[in-house]
């Protein structure tokens, strides 16, 4: 069987001949993705605006289980699989609870919105243009186009400080997955800061190319690492920046 994919109409997912009998889990996982906002939107609870953004659920686990024909646990279980595969991000709040489809982007072509998801003004991502040039010509009598990408100034900060620059624009893409939300941004911040303390406290560890750190699949779970010394290590370390080693 070939690579690619299968188009399927969301109605058809809100069907009896769909909803009549309890879901497998690849069922559930391809109800979620279906579930997933394709634009931004909000609604409001009990006065509250809610702003639910694309790649976002705004279900509850009680909802999910009464959709699925699971029960509570089953369907706390599942999700709790998928987000330590780092498929997917919960995030509670006293009003709602959302689940972010980590990948959204490969599961759904991009369609319209009113507004980029770039974390970047309309000024700014004029005056961060910049030129990447196309290196996939058909023949050497074609002309190279260059093609311009918006790098928002939120992402060439951090770009700026992590070591290996490699694969930017590809980093890039990866960084519009989460960078319109905050909480996954101060998670980001987190794991930048741990990975860096980890690679100036371990010299012989070589710093994974950008594409790949800027990559959710692969900083997630970095935010949670603390960069812990031990008194040993930091012995070592010192003796070395004092040059007695």
């Amino acid at each position: 069987m070939g690579s690619g994919y299968i188009k399927i109409y969301r109605d058809f997912l809100n069907k009896k001949e769909w909803l009549s009998e309890p879901f497998t889990k690849s069922q559930a996982w391809i109800d979620l993705i279906n579930l997933a906002n394709y634009r931004d939107s909000f609604f409001y609870i009990r006065g509250n605006k809610v702003e639910v953004k694309r790649g976002f659920v705004a279900r509850s686990q009680e909802s999910l289980s009464e959709r699925w024909k699971w029960s509570r646990g089953k369907t706390r279980l599942f999700l709790r699989a998928l987000e330590s595969s780092h498929q997917i991000i919960q995030q509670k709040s006293q009003l709602i609870n959302l689940i972010l489809i980590v990948n959204y982007e490969e599961y759904q072509s991009q369609e319209p919105t009113e507004k980029p998801l770039n974390c970047t003004t309309e000024s700014q991502q004029k005056a961060n243009r910049k030129p990447y040039k196309n290196k996939n010509k058909k023949n050497k009598h074609e002309k190279i186009k260059d093609i311009y990408i918006d790098f928002s100034e939120s992402f060439l900060k951090r770009w700026k400080i992590y070591p290996k620059k490699s694969g930017k624009k590809n980093a890039f893409i990866h960084w519009k997955k989460f960078c319109d939300d905050e909480s996954l941004l101060k998670k980001f911040d987190k794991a930048l800061d741990n990975y860096l303390d980890e690679l100036s406290r371990n010299r012989e560890r070589q710093p994974k190319d950008g594409q790949g750190f800027f990559n959710p699949d692969y900083w997630l779970g970095w935010d949670e690492q603390e960069a812990t010394e031990t008194l040993e290590e930091k012995m070592l370390r010192e003796d070395r920046e004092n040059g007695h080693v």
